[in-house]
């Protein structure tokens, strides 16, 4: 492929459903000759495991093409992020290359201090001063001085796996920072051990009240006080679709947490970074997911926030509802909300998460859209 952006249609016609997409670089089985020219002069080919690319600017069948070469680091789809990732340490140029001389490039941008973004390869070049700078290649095929970047530092997991012998729920994510665990004796509480944020504890079934404080009993004997943890409990009612195997996704967004369920045994759970600021754009119910893809652009980077530009955003999820999920490089968990109706999870949790959803990726697509059958999309119950 080389357009940063490559549709992929469901039959050979551009007024046809797009299915999915294909990043620029990508490589992916095709047809031996085209199934149809009409409105493609290069010929639609048929492409694994479904849909129709049509042959032109976006994409070529030479495979020794500049752009493939250049822009051949595949997306690495089993590990917490698809790319490595690199953060401006100062304010710092884009450039684009020249088409004359073919080694130099020039600006047309701008990155702010701390801006985030993927990096797919490596070029040394003239630039428009013919100084030879040594530049990093980004996802749209333009350039950044290696020497203005940094390793973008990734926040750590906040996930666990729910085994059901190691770990089993009730569970209690620790939320607030300081936070401890206590020990009840009649009507006094007494101070028993700190807890770390972001921490899990197992919980038992009691509950106690005492003064305005409402506690948890923890396995270990003491007990936790409810403002201070996101409480994931046991099912008593179960969806209509959660059965057999089957994946579904629980989105409590009022206490910020994510549990992963194959029918009716939940197998992990982990806190959200941030949820949807405006509880207008929280729409609660029943959604499915209608389309995933490994980073997204379109996400508008200003809009996340407004001092940390942030692009390529891993691991993206979008629902039916509007609602979207996606990984984050924010490193603590406010409780902060977004402005957009977006959910942010640690990039390590959003993988695990997309990577537990259907559509399942074909290999060599960067997009993918679901079934247009809604009775085969991945449900996620919001609440």
């Amino acid at each position: 492929m080389l357009a940063d952006f490559t549709p992929i249609f469901e039959r050979p016609k551009r007024d046809s459903r797009r299915v999915g997409w294909m990043h620029a670089g990508a490589q992916v089985a095709r047809s031996t000759q085209p199934v149809s020219k009409q409105d493609c002069t290069g010929g639609w080919y048929a492409v694994y495991p479904r849909g129709y690319v049509c042959i032109g600017p976006g994409a070529t069948l030479d495979l020794s093409h500049p752009t493939l070469a250049a822009m051949s680091l595949s997306p690495k789809l089993n590990e917490p992020l698809p790319y490595p990732y690199a953060q401006a340490r100062v304010a710092t140029e884009v450039f684009a290359p020249n088409t004359e001389p073919e080694d130099g490039v020039h600006p047309i941008a701008r990155l702010r201090p701390a801006a985030t973004l993927a990096i797919v390869g490596s070029w040394q070049a003239l630039d428009d001063t013919d100084q030879r700078q040594r530049l990093a290649l980004t996802t749209r095929g333009t350039f950044v001085r290696v020497d203005d970047l940094k390793a973008a530092r990734t926040p750590s997991p906040k996930g666990v796996a729910i085994d059901g012998v190691h770990l089993n729920l009730p569970i209690g994510f620790v939320v607030t920072d300081p936070a401890r665990s206590w020990r009840l004796n009649g009507e006094e509480a007494t101070p028993a051990k700190s807890l770390a944020q972001n921490s899990v504890v197992s919980l038992g079934q009691q509950t106690r009240s005492l003064g305005d404080a409402r506690y948890f009993a923890v396995q270990d004997g003491t007990w936790v006080q409810q403002s201070d943890i996101a409480v994931i409990r046991r099912r008593n009612d179960w969806p209509s679709f959660a059965n057999g195997n089957r994946h579904w996704v629980d989105l409590d967004l009022t206490q910020g947490t994510v549990v992963l369920y194959a029918g009716e045994r939940a197998v992990f759970a982990a806190l959200t970074v941030s949820v949807p600021k405006d509880k207008s754009q929280r729409v609660l119910g029943v959604a499915n997911v209608v389309a995933k893809s490994v980073t997204d652009e379109s996400l508008d980077p200003n809009s996340l926030d407004k001092n940390h530009e942030v692009f390529d955003v891993p691991w993206v999820i979008e629902l039916n509802s509007g609602l979207r999920l996606h990984g984050t490089f924010r490193q603590d968990r406010p409780g902060a909300s977004l402005p957009a109706a977006r959910v942010e999870l640690t990039p390590e949790d959003a993988q695990r998460v997309w990577t537990w959803v259907d559509p399942q990726l074909p290999s060599g697509w960067h997009a993918v859209s679901a079934s247009s059958d809604v009775s085969l999309r991945t449900e996620v119950v919001v609440r």
